[in-house]
């Protein structure tokens, strides 16, 4: 029983070795160290501070709750009416004669997240373009964009760790900012029609003003000599 508690005394495990040593009396050497206690169980906080290796940690963070989910936002699909019928199927002399249930399988009740998409590009084409064929204006971009990135930030919203198209939006963003400053500054009156329709607003990008080296700074200096 001795050779035993001696060998449990030089177990590395800090918490065991001071519990041992509480309850028999016994410190590492096998000497009696003092009168041995009532066998309790300590409480955690009473253990001495232990260094926590990566399985303590791990389990730790497995156990850690998660973290709050962002509030849904509302979707730009939730207006358009589940009765509609999808892109490529309107004016059909066909669908006047058939039963309910084509019309429902061909309506946006039945469509997937992809199609419902293509009818709001559809939609907010025909709100901004000037003619049947303009299908490449800056209105139409703008609108295009605009539904795209809707469209990102509500993909964000339930899943905030996907960088690729994070980053997708972030260059769609920038490319609308451009067409943007455009119509701002050739046609005033498209651009505030645009900003009212969509809720738009031109921000320009901060400027990026870098501090120069020396290096840099001589370099400068010698190009403007020359």
């Amino acid at each position: 029983m001795t050779m035993f508690l001696h060998a449990m005394l030089r177990f590395p495990c800090p918490r065991l070795r001071a519990s041992l040593v509480l309850h028999t009396g016994l410190n590492a050497r096998g000497h009696v160290a003092h009168q041995a206690s009532v066998p309790v169980f300590l409480p955690r906080n009473d253990f001495p501070p232990v260094a926590e290796g990566w399985a303590t940690q791990a389990s730790r963070t497995y156990a850690r709750t998660r973290c709050k989910k962002l509030p849904p936002i509302p979707s730009q699909l939730d207006d358009l009416p589940q009765t509609m019928v999808k892109d490529g199927y309107e004016g059909l002399s066909e669908l006047e004669n058939s039963n309910e249930a084509v019309h429902k399988i061909l309506s946006l009740g039945m469509a997937g997240h992809k199609e419902r998409l293509l009818m709001k590009f559809k939609q907010y084409v025909e709100s901004v373009r000037r003619h049947p064929l303009d299908y490449g204006s800056y209105d139409v971009q703008v609108a295009i964009l605009t539904a795209r990135i809707r469209n990102y930030q509500e993909h964000l919203n339930k899943h905030p760790k996907d960088k690729a198209n994070k980053r997708r939006m972030l260059m769609a963003i920038d490319r609308r900012n451009c067409h943007l400053k455009y119509l701002k500054r050739t046609r005033l009156d498209r651009y505030e029609l645009l900003c009212s329709q969509f809720g738009l607003a031109y921000v320009p990008t901060p400027e990026y003003n870098r501090r120069l080296s020396r290096r840099a700074q001589a370099k400068k200096d010698f190009r403007n000599l020359v």
